[in-house]
């Protein structure tokens, strides 16, 4: 996940002259929310992360990137003294919702030179009390993490013959969990294996168009 950042702010770097503040956004379906690290309310007209954002305290877990960016995630919580997170988490629907961190850089009289988009993905989990907001980010590359709850194999995977996934009700007495001899029993609709299977070992698989 490459960023791209401005030469204006690389001077800006350069110089030792910019002061970091953070943005935080984030959507319920219907509504956005912005935050900002500022103790004042903050607006930006940067592209991208372009609105008004309101001052609370925010604090970040972690930020981590996989090789690959296999499996992307941001960590931050948010200040909830004042209750404005539980109507927001508690009411709303905010999982699976778009999410994005920035930093703004300001030059020492309060100008903005830029931002730059620190972390893109949706809220994937959060945990609310008295005190705090706990919010998991996640990009799309975290389904690829996820594993899978069946096992797949080319003999049926059926654990009872004439079960309730089999389904056979015929006069045979026993199935070698071949699709050979469901078809025999007139069951083949029912079977729960995937035969061409062995025909992928040792192939190359392409995902998307080559």
């Amino acid at each position: 996940m490459s960023r791209t950042i401005s030469s204006g702010i690389i001077e800006q770097l350069e110089s030792n002259e910019l002061f970091p503040i953070f943005l935080f956004s984030f959507n319920d379906g219907s509504s956005t929310y912005r935050y900002t690290t500022l103790d004042v309310p903050f607006t930006t007209d940067t592209a991208g992360c372009s609105g008004t954002y309101s001052p609370r305290g925010m604090t970040f877990d972690s930020i981590s990137y996989s090789i690959g960016n296999i499996v992307d995630e941001a960590v931050l919580r948010l200040d909830n003294v004042d209750k404005v997170m539980t109507s927001i988490f508690v009411d709303g629907t905010s999982q699976d919702e778009d999410a994005d961190i920035y930093v703004a850089l300001l030059t020492s009289s309060g100008t903005e030179v830029g931002a730059v988009n620190l972390f893109s993905g949706q809220v994937d989990s959060w945990q609310l009390d008295e005190d705090e907001v706990r919010i998991s980010v996640s990009t799309d590359f975290a389904s690829w993490a996820q594993r899978s709850a069946a096992l797949h194999s080319p003999s049926c995977r059926w654990k009872v013959f004439g079960g309730t996934e089999c389904q056979y009700a015929g006069a045979e007495s026993w199935c070698d969990r071949t699709k050979t001899r469901c078809i025999a029993l007139d069951n083949a609709i029912n079977f729960g294996g995937f035969p061409w299977l062995p025909s992928l070992e040792n192939k190359e698989i392409r995902w998307g168009i080559s």
